[in-house]
C-alpha cells in the first residue's frame, strides 16, 4: 500500500481491515503486519501500542462493539470460541458482531489525526503516566467531587485550580476525578519538584516524550484533546507561565492544578476545597446525626484500618464527633488521629489534641509525601514558602482568637499594609476569608495552623508583647461609646478576642485592665444574658484589688452591688 504525503500526515486510509485484526492480535493476522511502514512510524507517532489500545477504548463505540473490544485486548490471540464465551454468544454472533467492530475500528484509527510537524517528535513506546489508583474509597467529599467535574467539563473551562490548604485532600479529589475522566488523562505529580524550570521536562517525561522541549509539549499536545493534572503546583509558581503557554498553544488543552496558592494567570477558574463537614455539637444533640456526618465517617473508615473491631457507641460518638471540630474537619488530621486508636480511646485522643495537636499527632507512620507526614511537617512546608515579611505577618495574626479585621491587624500587628498581607495569607490558603452582614472581611485561621503559628511566635520572642497589645486594643474597643445596637454587634462579633483578652489578664494578675474589661461589658452581659459570668469575673478582679485604689475599682462595686439589688 501506497500513501501519499497528505494520507500519511493525516492518517487518513492508513488502516484497512488486515492490519486492524494485526493490532488486535487475531491468530491468523500476524502482529508483524504492523510493524513495517507506514503502520509502524503512525503507531509510533502516536505514542506507541499503549497509547492506540487506549484510544480505540475511550473511542465512543457502540455497546457491542465496545464489549468484544474489551475481551479481544483483555485475552490477546485467543481462538474464537474464548472470545464467544466471555461475551456468553454463540460463536456465530461472535463473528456476525465482530464483522461489524473492524469497519468501526479502522474508521476510528483512520479519524486520527495528527499535526505534520509531529513527524519529528520522540515518543518513548509506553504510554502517558496514569494517576495512582486510590487505596480506599472516597469519603465525605462526594458533592465537592461532583461540583469540580461539572466546572471542567464546561467549555468555557480550560484551566482549574483545586486549592486549599495542606491536608484538605486536594490530592485526592483530583485522583478521584481523574479515574472518573480517564480519557486522554495524564497525571503528573511535582510534590518533589523545586525548580520551575524543569516542570516542561517532568511533564514531557509523564506523556512518554523522549524530547522535553516546550516546542515538543505544544506539538504533542496538539493532536489530541489532552487533560493534565498538574498536582502540588505551589513550590513551583513561576511555571505557570509554562502552563499559560501550552494553554495558548493547544486550544483542546485542559488543565486541572491542586495547589495551596492560585496561579492568578488569565482564564484560570479557582475552586476552593471546603473541610469536610463536621458535627455540631453544641446545636444538635441527635447522635445519630453526628455519626453521619463527613468528618466523622472519614474518622470510623481510617480507625477501622488499624482497629477493624472498632465501631461507633453511645459512649464514644460525642468524643469523635468533638475531635472532628477541633481538627477543622481536616481529612489529614483526623487520619493521624484515628491511627491513635490502636493505643488510646477516642475520650482520651480528645484530651491530648485540646493540649497539643501538633505533638500529639507528630508520632505516625511514614506517608509518601514527606511534608503530610506529620501536620507540623505540612505548616512547615507552606510556611517555608512565605516570604519573610509574610512570615512574620503570619505568626503575629495567631495572636487572633477568632479571626480579626485589617484595622486591627494594623494596629495589633503594626502592619500599615494589613489589607495586602492578609489576602497574600489567604491566597496561600493560610487564611480564610469571610465577609460579614455590613460587608467588612474578616480574616480566620484554622485551629491547628495557629496553634503551629503560636509556636513560631513565641520563637520570635513576641509573644508576650503582641497578647499586651492584643488585650489593650480590645479593651479600647469595648470602652468606646458608639450607639448601643452598633456596639453591641461589634461586641458580639469579638466575642473570641475579648474573652482572650481577658483570660491574658487573669494569666498575668493585670487587675486593673480587668475591672475595665468588667467595667465596659457589664451593659453588654446583662443583655446577652451572661451576667452570672461577668460577675464571677468581676468578684475575682475584686477579691485580687483589695490594696488597689483606682476609680475604676469603685465603679465595679457599683455595678456589682446594683445588680445584686435588682434580682
Amino acid at each position: 500500500m501506497e500513501l501519499n504525503l497528505k494520507e500519511f500526515e493525516t492518517g487518513i486510509g492508513t488502516w484497512d481491515g488486515e492490519h486492524v485484526k494485526a493490532l488486535l492480535h487475531f491468530p491468523r493476522f500476524p502482529i508483524r503486519l504492523i510493524q513495517h511502514e507506514p503502520w509502524q512510524t503512525w503507531i509510533g507517532q502516536r505514542g506507541g501500542l499503549k497509547a492506540v489500545y487506549a484510544y480505540l477504548q475511550n473511542y465512543p463505540l457502540a455497546p457491542t462493539h465496545r464489549r468484544i473490544l474489551d475481551v479481544v485486548l483483555s485475552t490477546p490471540e485467543a481462538i474464537a470460541d474464548v472470545y464467544a464465551d466471555r461475551l456468553n454468544i454463540s460463536r456465530a454472533t461472535y463473528f456476525y458482531q465482530l464483522r461489524e467492530l473492524v469497519p468501526a475500528l479502522v474508521q476510528a484509527l483512520n479519524h486520527w489525526k495528527l499535526d505534520p510537524a509531529r513527524a519529528t517528535i520522540g515518543v518513548s513506546s509506553s504510554s502517558f503516566s496514569k494517576p495512582p489508583v486510590p487505596v480506599n474509597p472516597l469519603m465525605g467529599a462526594e458533592s465537592t467531587l461532583q461540583s469540580l467535574t461539572r466546572l471542567l467539563m464546561r467549555n468555557d473551562v480550560r484551566l482549574l485550580s483545586l486549592l486549599g490548604p495542606g491536608g484538605i485532600g486536594k490530592t485526592r479529589l483530583s485522583l478521584e476525578l481523574a479515574h472518573t475522566i480517564s480519557s486522554n488523562l495524564c497525571f503528573v505529580d511535582l510534590s518533589e519538584i523545586y525548580d520551575h524550570a524543569q516542570v516542561a521536562t517532568v511533564i514531557a517525561q509523564n506523556l512518554g516524550l523522549k524530547d522535553g522541549e516546550v516546542s515538543t509539549l505544544k506539538t504533542y499536545l496538539s493532536s489530541n484533546e489532552f487533560r493534565l493534572i498538574l498536582d502540588n503546583f505551589e513550590q513551583i509558581l513561576p511555571a505557570r507561565n509554562l502552563v499559560a503557554d501550552l494553554l495558548a498553544s493547544t486550544p483542546s488543552l485542559k488543565d486541572l492544578v491542586t495547589s495551596r496558592a492560585a496561579l492568578n494567570i488569565y482564564g484560570e477558574h479557582q475552586f476552593v476545597m471546603p473541610p469536610l463537614g463536621i458535627p455540631d455539637v453544641e446545636s444538635v444533640k441527635d447522635q445519630q446525626l453526628w455519626a453521619k456526618s463527613p468528618a466523622v465517617a472519614l474518622f470510623l473508615q481510617s480507625t477501622q484500618a488499624v482497629n477493624p473491631a472498632f465501631c461507633l457507641t453511645n459512649e464514644n460518638v460525642e468524643a469523635i464527633a468533638e475531635l472532628c471540630r477541633c481538627l477543622d474537619g481536616l481529612p489529614l488530621a483526623i487520619e493521624l488521629a484515628a491511627y491513635q486508636v490502636k493505643y488510646f480511646s477516642p475520650q482520651a485522643i480528645l484530651v491530648h489534641v485540646s493540649r497539643s495537636c501538633l505533638d500529639f499527632l507528630g508520632q505516625v507512620p511514614k506517608r509518601t509525601q514527606h511534608h503530610q507526614q506529620t501536620l507540623r511537617a505540612m505548616l512547615e512546608w507552606s510556611f517555608d514558602l512565605l516570604s519573610p515579611d509574610l512570615q512574620v505577618l503570619f505568626c503575629r495574626v495567631a495572636v487572633f482568637s477568632g479571626g480579626c479585621t485589617i484595622e486591627a491587624t494594623e494596629r495589633v500587628c503594626s502592619r500599615l499594609d494589613a489589607q495586602l498581607g492578609l489576602t497574600s495569607l489567604t491566597e496561600q490558603s493560610l487564611l480564610e476569608q469571610r465577609v460579614e452582614a455590613d460587608g467588612e472581611p474578616r480574616f480566620h485561621m484554622l485551629g491547628i495552623t495557629r496553634e503551629f503559628a503560636l509556636e513560631r511566635l513565641d520563637i520570635r520572642g513576641e509573644a508576650d508583647s503582641l497578647k499586651r497589645i492584643h488585650a489593650l486594643y480590645y479593651l479600647q474597643l469595648a470602652e468606646q461609646s458608639l450607639e448601643l445596637e452598633k456596639i453591641n454587634l461589634i461586641l458580639k462579633r469579638e466575642q473570641e478576642n475579648l474573652n482572650a483578652a481577658i483570660q491574658w489578664t487573669i494569666e498575668q494578675r493585670e487587675e486593673e485592665l480587668g475591672l475595665r474589661f468588667v467595667a465596659a461589658l457589664w451593659d453588654y452581659w446583662f443583655q446577652i444574658e451572661k451576667i452570672d459570668e461577668g460577675k464571677q469575673l468581676a468578684q475575682l478582679m475584686l477579691d485580687r484589688t483589695n490594696d488597689l485604689q483606682v476609680p475604676v475599682r469603685g465603679k465595679v462595686l457599683q455595678l456589682v452591688e446594683s445588680t445584686r439589688q435588682s434580682l
